[in-house]
């Protein structure tokens, strides 16, 4: 499987599936799309904005696993995730 580093600015898909957003658990195959805000390589985490918002909440930070890349940015730092 292809890595590719995962950049601020770039578009990708999130697998929310298991994660809680307020008082609502997401269910498995839950994913939404958004954009990258911050890359953590210390906690390894990738801070992402989501485009809709669940209970209240538009952002996340997960593990790069849940994280595909849809689209391309500009050069930039970050973490590889699979493609």
């Amino acid at each position: 499987m292809t890595r590719i580093p995962v950049q601020i600015g770039q578009q990708v898909q999130v697998d929310l599936s298991g994660l809680k957003a307020g008082d609502v658990a997401l269910g498995s195959g839950v994913s939404a799309v958004g954009t990258v805000q911050d890359v953590d390589e210390g906690s390894r985490k990738i801070t992402v904005h989501l485009g809709v918002s669940i209970e209240g909440h538009d952002r996340v930070a997960v593990a790069p696993e849940r994280v595909v890349v849809v689209a391309l940015a500009p050069v930039g730092s970050g973490l590889a995730v699979s493609a």
